[in-house]
């Protein structure tokens, strides 16, 4: 692998001189190794932080907007207390922090030039909007507490999954289950309540609800956003031929590697994740009656304003 100093870092970097090179490996943002008197940086790392680079200053006002909303959700959550009263209180509160993680770990990918596997996370992003606006969208409590119940099958299903399948695991199990009646308890009691769920509500396939995400998505009028964001990122999720040129393609002299951070699908990402996740901040706020609705109001019009830069500039 080939090795340059910070003088010809600076060069292949487009800086006038290595001093900013010497703060970013001091900072730890360009990795490097001394040798002798001079740090040396290889070529992939020069690559990489030069990728970096760029696509944080071509998706700087997209990025801008996704932080914002994500340190007003911590400024909004430290000065709140939680409600232990209703199910759908619980669904918000763990929809409000899921998401945040989520939103956050999109936002260090598409950083990093990672747009492809970003992406896999919206559509995640999305499934969590359309469940929370579902559940809170019944005037009763029966929807969380469909889902919420579903818990059970879950722990069931692992239970038939990990141990009741593997003969050896089953055999421990049994030994561990005859000897602890707080065991055997527990044991009884996950299948007692998955079958008493399971014939309250007649859960089908894998899902808690009624319905499927479409039809769902339908229900709380995100019926044209689930064409537009859960079905575009399914093809990275589901590995669709559809998304091959991403990562390899065919050329006059061979098969081209993707192997490199690259720019695919940033801009796509950073909009839809924002979209998703200030859609659960403002459910969220509305459920609770907090008073942030027009802070958010005020960050997602900015974010909208940069959108429409960017779409501005891609058209010239």
């Amino acid at each position: 692998m080939e090795y340059f100093n910070t003088k010809k870092t600076a060069d292949l970097l487009g800086y006038n001189d290595d001093s900013y090179i010497r703060k970013l490996i001091s900072e730890g943002k360009l990795k490097a190794e001394k040798k002798g008197k001079e740090w040396m940086i290889s070529m992939d790392e020069i690559w990489r932080y030069g990728i970096t680079n760029q696509i944080a200053q071509n998706n700087k006002a997209l990025l801008s907007s996704n932080f914002e909303l994500s340190h007003s959700v911590e400024t909004l959550v430290a000065k709140k207390r939680g409600r232990d009263i209703s199910p759908k209180d619980g669904v918000a509160a763990y929809a409000l922090t899921k998401g945040f993680k989520t939103h956050g770990a999109i936002l260090n990918l598409c950083k990093a030039g990672y747009g492809e596997d970003a992406g896999i996370l919206v559509r995640s992003l999305f499934e969590l909007l359309i469940t929370l606006l579902y559940i809170l969208d019944d005037l009763t409590e029966e929807r969380a507490y469909r889902y919420m119940s579903y818990d059970w099958v879950i722990r069931k299903k692992m239970f038939e999954t990990t141990i009741t399948n593997n003969p050896e695991i089953l055999s421990k199990f049994n030994e561990r289950r005859n000897s602890s009646q707080l065991d055997k308890d527990l044991f009884d009691h996950v299948l007692d309540m998955a079958n008493k769920v399971q014939e309250k509500y007649g859960y089908k396939k894998t899902t808690w609800s009624d319905r499927d995400l479409r039809s769902m998505a339908q229900a709380v009028e995100r019926d044209k956003m689930y064409d537009l964001v859960y079905r575009l990122y399914s093809q990275n999720t589901h590995s669709h031929a559809r998304t091959m040129n991403d990562y390899a393609r065919s050329t006059s002299e061979g098969i081209e590697y993707s192997l490199a951070e690259s720019e695919n699908w940033i801009q796509e990402t950073l909009i839809a994740a924002f979209d998703c996740y200030s859609q659960i901040v403002k459910a969220v706020n509305d459920h609770f009656s907090w008073a942030s609705g027009k802070e958010l109001e005020t960050i997602t019009m900015r974010f909208w304003e940069a959108v429409a830069a960017v779409n501005k500039d891609s058209n010239k």
